[in-house]
């Protein structure tokens, strides 16, 4: 039996939460973002090893995440000094304080000192920033596969982000492999993770991948991209 918890159609999209015997689960626009029976396993390739990977990790950046999940498992670290969380949709984050479940999932992230929220588009807010940081987390929805932003555009905002980087910093991304990304890619399925892994050697040298099969969102595949060779 599956309950329904929280529905509520922000500015930007329809948030929904569930409850099942399994777990509890997020849903946004009728995809599911998380279920918390696998959530911790995603998170800990997408954030914990991206930052295991970069040479320093004092400062952090995570472009979306307004379940402050990867937030989260970033302040864990005790060598993390400032963590900022650039979210479109202030819905979700007013909801991931203020529900009991989800505020506890998210271990209160938003109110430690060492976050900084900034509430507008990643993708607008990544193309005017100044600064440096070690870790960026590119916790988004549009990966590949939003009609709306073309391939050339996305290259160009992981290039933005290489280069605002710190010496051996680390970008960590994570695709979908599904139909839409490889009709935009123009390939076979099984072969996604090796084309997206090519764009990104097109930006740099420096490019991991990992395989996860999620049960509750399936398969999908992390990136490490970094300006200096991983030890």
């Amino acid at each position: 039996m599956i309950s329904l918890l929280y529905s509520k159609s922000s500015k930007f999209q329809k948030i929904e939460l569930f409850e099942s015997k399994e777990g509890v689960y997020l849903e946004l626009n009728g995809e599911i973002q998380f279920h918390t029976a696998d959530e911790k396993e995603m998170h800990e390739k997408f954030v914990k090893h991206a930052m295991d990977l970069s040479k320093t990790k004092s400062d952090i950046l995570i472009l979306g995440g307004g379940d402050g999940l990867a937030l989260r498992d970033a302040l864990e670290c005790p060598k993390v000094n400032r963590v900022t969380l650039v979210e479109l949709d202030k819905e979700m984050i007013d909801l991931f304080k203020t529900n009991e479940i989800l505020s506890s999932l998210c271990k209160k992230s938003f109110d430690d000192n060492r976050a900084t929220i900034v509430i507008d588009d990643a993708f607008k807010w990544m193309f005017d920033s100044k600064e440096k940081y070690d870790v960026i987390i590119n916790d988004i929805e549009i990966i590949f596969s939003n009609s709306n932003v073309s391939l050339d555009y996305l290259i160009k905002f992981y290039k933005k982000q290489l280069e605002s980087l710190s010496t051996g910093g680390v970008i960590s991304v994570y695709c979908p492999i599904n139909q839409e990304n490889a009709d935009l890619l123009e390939c076979n399925i099984n072969d996604l993770p090796d084309a997206i892994n090519s764009k990104f050697l097109e930006l740099s040298k420096n490019v991991k991948k990992e395989m996860l099969y999620s049960k509750y969102i399936g398969p999908h595949v992390y990136f490490y991209i970094s300006n200096m060779p991983f030890c």
